[in-house]
């Protein structure tokens, strides 16, 4: 993907009619978020579909194994 990284993440999302967009939070300060602009209601404008932020890090592996174990 190219481009801003909210826009390309809302262009994928649509182009595979995806059920479900997960995104991590970065545990960012007030003044960063401030900064750097809302990404999660900047992509739920852009997406029409779920959008999950999580908060918890995991390892690529866990995700995937997780995603496994749900049939994805």
């Amino acid at each position: 993907m190219v481009g801003e990284p909210a826009a390309a993440i809302g262009a994928f999302a649509k182009e595979i009619a995806a059920d479900l967009v997960v995104l991590g939070h970065r545990r960012k300060s007030f003044f960063e978020r401030w900064w750097s602009g809302p990404s999660g209601t900047y992509i739920s404008d852009l997406i029409d579909c779920s959008l999950l932020i999580s908060r918890k890090t995991i390892s690529d592996e866990a995700f995937e194994a997780a995603l496994r174990s749900a049939g994805g």
